[in-house]
């Protein structure tokens, strides 16, 4: 009996996860696209950084910025996992 409803209580939660991850992520990058576009519309930029979340924790703009003597005004278009 415990061992039928360990196995539905796997299958539900299994069912719940498959679910609700395209949604989540799906949401989420929306939000963040929403994020870059709206600084898009707001300035301009000669350098845009574009790749997954290792490129939006690792370049920092105003950094890079500093090296070339502010002449390039950059962006970090950095998103989480990577599109």
């Amino acid at each position: 009996m415990m061992k039928k409803l360990a196995l539905k209580l796997v299958v539900f939660c299994l069912l719940l996860l498959l679910i609700k991850t395209p949604f989540y992520y799906a949401l989420s990058y929306k939000d963040e696209l929403r994020f870059h576009q709206d600084a898009f519309a707001n300035q301009q930029f000669n350098t845009v950084f574009i790749g997954s979340s290792r490129i939006t924790h690792a370049v920092l703009p105003a950094y890079f910025d500093s090296f070339t003597g502010h002449q390039t005004k950059s962006y970090n278009f950095g998103m989480s996992g990577g599109l």
